[in-house]
C-alpha cells in the first residue's frame, strides 16, 4: 500500500499547518507578494502536499485562491531547498 493510500490516523488539517508555520516564519496567508510573507506561505504549501498529503487545487484554494501550478513551484523550491 502507497503512501496515498493509507489512511492516516490523526489527519492535519490545512488550518493546523497554517497555525503552526505562521508561528515560527510569519504570517503567510495574506494577500501580496512580499518575500517573507511568500516564503512562510510555500513552507505551509510543501508542509499541506509532504505531511498532510493534500492535493494541490485544494491546497492552492486555502491559501487565498492561488493556483495549483503556485503551489507546484512552492513544493519544488522548498524540496530544492531542503537539499
Amino acid at each position: 500500500m502507497s503512501d496515498r493510500q493509507q489512511q492516516r490516523i490523526w489527519p492535519i488539517t490545512l488550518q493546523q499547518i497554517d497555525a503552526t508555520v505562521p508561528a515560527h516564519l510569519g504570517a503567510g496567508r495574506v494577500p501580496g507578494n512580499k518575500r517573507d510573507e511568500c516564503f512562510s506561505r510555500q513552507v505551509s504549501m510543501y508542509l499541506a502536499k509532504s505531511v498532510g498529503g493534500w492535493s494541490t487545487p485544494q491546497i492552492g484554494r486555502f491559501y487565498n485562491g492561488r493556483h495549483h501550478t503556485t503551489v507546484l513551484y512552492a513544493i519544488e523550491k522548498i524540496e530544492c531547498l531542503r537539499k
